[in-house]
């Protein structure tokens, strides 16, 4: 009997060929669609999940009064030890932290750039890295990051000790085996090879290249009893059976008496937040993240997609089955009268739509094969391809299977078997209501789709492109960027000053400045500061960037009031006298946050906190607000100090914008000239910047081609409905023709249907396209606007797609001869 079905099925599918070309292209096109989103959205949720389950990171969320004010993915250095000390849940602590906020005590001078370098016979191997950070002993113990080579116990254990990835190992020692031989940090501090990392998986928040052991730090300051310096990672491992929500209720009432200056003022409190290691990659909305995370709304938003693709397909199917229908009330009837029961003809049916889905599924898993390189490459990422290797991916892909089959046979079956035998063999279904109904509510809900689909794609762009438009308050397009040398000697600072001599007296070099950081990375240093004289009540966060002289006049960052530094006013932040008044320029943002105008602001003496230390400030200057980060994010308070260090990380260079390849060639050979052994780097400022945005682009990119595909599968369906519709009226425009009915006039009556079931659905999807688009935009600090194009461009493109569709598929038989027309059957 199924060999019966499946036979019956194979000559249904081959005297109907292009009804079934266009519906296995349609679900083949919609499975892998949904396939390769399904893949990505498991991959995003999977961040992590080679972890112990036992793992929690310990971040801090700051309130004012009752409401979340932000927070903080880092922690201070004493949160660790003290909650090991105090709580027997706690099995194992580990901090992760920046190595380039302790080097000061591995090398001679405060530096912000590492170097790690090998000598060989007759070169030397050196590069600038910056994914390096300091470990506890007991983190590749917590961790399940799996080591080549070394112990996990105790590779982190002594100082100088360093542990790198494998592909950090065949940067410098090639094919050799690394364990146990040295590298040099910054030419000064010799650190040995415990162990080899495999390269960090991609679905991991934890991104490095390489730890130093915590120790090496040596006696930089007390950190285990230190509760103000933020910018610790720290995990903690529980003891198994522990009640997550119960502990973290616990390190909450202990924070308030461990260290009550830290955790409450009278209006501002902090609280420790106790994440899952596998929630923080979709889960944080926290700052100063160690890697860039999603969100759960973008992986809820891609499923969704997925499974509207697949239902535009499902839809097709059963449009185009129920448009079909006279052709099979034939076959039904004479079933019936020759006995056939009405389960047998339901089997008939869904055996049917078991084939396509079967065949579509097939042709799917080839084209995912095939796509799936060109797939990595657009969302950014290497991820693993699974077909039929995991029996989650097996069962999904089977239930998906099964599911369609039900839902796009089922419903023809059931009503073609439910007429009886005289009713279908007079082929009056076709003029039933209610199968015209239902097909204009399916091809309803295909167009109702696409416009969101559409309207959605376009107000991503739109944003994406007015985030990049807009000013941010300091000049990019002409910024080049030359990382600093990481190796310095005695001679440094007149060296620095002889780099920038030269460099501004090349042509095409406009000015020159040195900083800490540069827009478009987070500002490392942050602390707390207050008003002298005031209260821990006004105390407020603020970012410390290191900058010269010149940093203001390169980046084009106004002064609104007051003055800029001068030469002599460089001060040794780090071991500063407490009475040292340090002078400070300010952005409005800061202003903001005392409470103060800018002209009120000016000469105001503050406090803040650098390392274990208080120092006193003046505001002598404040200028205009630029955007250390994207747009996305709202304004960072911001003070800017001049350090009497002279090791700075990155030197910006303002070009012209004219053969900018010789100056940036210029610049290499004076830089090489100075600093012979230290690698040189540089990018154009105005693409590392819009880095940042690389996420959405990659999602815009990723929306924009699934939805082109939902517009192709709902083609599909317009081809194949329009196809039926001139085959069934082909004797009508026969008839039309003869009468003198125009061209236009025939084209008219078969596309009028169509465009008024698109503007019926267009009235109804324009309060879901505007509500939804202004809830998307919130969560922007500056947002473009749901505008025209957000809202008449789907319509309009839905509308010349149906027209064009119709006109293509009955042209050729609205011109053809009356006399052939009137010929047909």
């Amino acid at each position: 009997m199924i060999r019966n079905y499946f036979l019956v099925t194979i000559r249904t599918m081959l005297r109907n060929k292009v009804f079934s070309l266009i519906t296995v292209c349609g679900f083949a096109i919609a499975i892998a669609a949904a396939f390769l989103l399904y893949q990505y959205v498991q991959f995003e949720s999977g961040y992590d999940d080679f972890q112990n389950k036992r793992l929690y990171r310990v971040s801090l969320k700051y309130f004012k009064g009752e409401s979340v004010n932000g927070g903080n993915a880092s922690n201070t250095s004493a949160a660790g030890p003290a909650l090991k000390q105090e709580f027997p849940e706690v099995l194992n602590y580990a901090r992760l932290v920046k190595s380039s906020l302790f080097t000061s005590s591995l090398t001679k001078s405060v530096t912000n750039a590492l170097e790690f370098s090998r000598p060989l016979e007759s070169s030397l191997v050196a590069f600038n890295e910056e994914y390096v950070y300091f470990a506890d002993a007991r983190f590749l113990d917590m961790f399940d990051f799996p080591l080549l080579s070394g112990n996990a116990e105790t590779a982190l254990k002594e100082p100088n000790s360093i542990v790198i990835t494998e592909s950090v190992a065949r940067k410098y020692f090639g094919d050799e085996p690394a364990l146990g031989k040295s590298l040099s940090l910054n030419r000064e501090v010799s650190m040995i090879v415990t162990g080899v990392l495999k390269n960090i998986p991609e679905n991991s928040h934890l991104k490095f290249d390489i730890l130093l052991s915590y120790s090496t730090t040596g006696s930089t300051f007390d950190g285990d009893n230190f509760w103000g310096w933020s910018v610790f990672y720290t995990y903690l491992e529980l003891a198994p059976g522990s009640d997550p929500a119960a502990f973290d209720i616990k390190i909450n009432t202990f924070l308030k008496k461990r260290a009550p200056e830290f955790a409450d003022y009278q209006e501002y409190h902090t609280r420790f937040a106790l994440q899952p290691v596998g929630d923080i990659h979709l889960r944080s909305g926290l700052n100063n993240e160690q890697s860039p995370v999603s969100d759960t709304r973008t992986t809820y938003f891609l499923t969704l997609l997925a499974v509207l693709i697949l239902f535009i397909a499902w839809v097709n199917y059963i449009n185009l089955s129920t448009a079909k229908a006279l052709d099979r009330s034939k076959e039904v009837g004479l079933r019936k009268v020759v006995g056939a029961t009405r389960q047998q003809l339901v089997l008939q049916f869904l055996m049917d739509a078991l084939v396509v889905n079967s065949i579509s599924a097939l042709i799917a898993g080839c084209l995912v094969t095939a796509l799936w390189p060109a797939f990595q490459h657009l969302v950014g990422k290497q991820m693993p391809l699974v077909l039929f290797s995991s029996p989650t991916v097996v069962c999904v892909v089977m239930l998906s299977l099964m599911t369609g089959v039900v839902v796009i046979g089922g419903y023809p079956a059931l009503l073609l078997s439910s007429f009886n035998p005289a009713i279908v063999l007079k082929g009056k279904f076709l003029k039933s209501s209610s199968g015209a109904t239902a097909r204009k509510a399916m091809i309803s809900f295909q167009y109702f789709v696409a416009l969101l689909l559409i309207a959605g794609t376009v107000l991503l762009y739109q944003q994406l492109s007015f985030l990049q438009s807009q000013d941010t308050g300091y000049t990019k397009d002409e910024i080049v960027v030359v990382e600093g040398p990481a190796v310095y000697d005695s001679a440094t600072n007149s060296k620095i000053n002889f780099l920038k001599k030269s460099l501004l007296e090349a042509p095409g070099i406009v000015n020159m400045t040195s900083s800490a950081n540069i827009p478009g990375q987070p500002i490392i240093e942050t602390t707390g500061i207050s008003r002298m004289g005031g209260n821990n009540d006004e105390a407020f966060g603020s970012a410390m960037l290191g900058v010269d002289t010149s940093f203001f006049s390169t980046y084009g960052i106004r002064l609104i009031e007051g003055r800029k530094f001068t030469d002599h006013e460089t001060m040794n932040f780090r071991r500063a006298p407490e009475a040292e008044m340090i002078r400070l320029v300010v952005n409005q943002e800061f202003v903001r946050r005392m409470g103060l105008t800018p002209q009120t602001a000016l000469n105001e003496k503050v406090r803040f906190w650098w390392g274990p230390d208080e120092r006193n400030a003046e505001i002598i200057g404040i200028v205009n607000d630029h955007h250390q980060l994207s747009l996305k994010d709202p304004f960072e308070a911001i003070a800017y100090m001049q350090p009497q260090w002279t090791t700075w990380k990155y030197f910006s260079l303002r070009m012209t914008n004219k053969n900018s390849a010789a100056n940036l060639s210029l610049t290499r050979d004076i830089f090489k000239n100075i600093f012979p052994d230290n690698p040189f780097v540089s990018y154009r400022l105005n693409d590392y910047y819009n880095q940042q945005y690389q996420a959405d682009k990659k999602l815009g990119q990723l929306v924009g081609i699934f939805t082109g595909l939902a517009i192709v599968i709902t083609c599909l369906g317009l081809i194949g409905l329009t196809v039926f519709t001139v085959s069934q009226r082909t004797k009508e425009i026969g008839i039309r023709k003869v009468l003198g009915a125009p061209v236009i006039r025939i084209l008219y009556l078969f596309s009028h249907d169509l465009i008024r079931i698109l503007m019926g659905t267009y009235v109804v999807a324009v309060p879901v396209i505007f509500f939804g688009g202004q809830q998307w935009l919130s969560q922007f600090a500056n947002a473009v606007g749901v505008g025209w194009q957000v809202v008449g461009l789907p319509v309009l493109i839905l509308f010349v797609v149906t027209l064009t569709v119709v006109i293509i598929i009955s042209l050729r038989r609205t011109l053809e001869s009356p006399v052939k027309a009137l010929k047909y059957e």
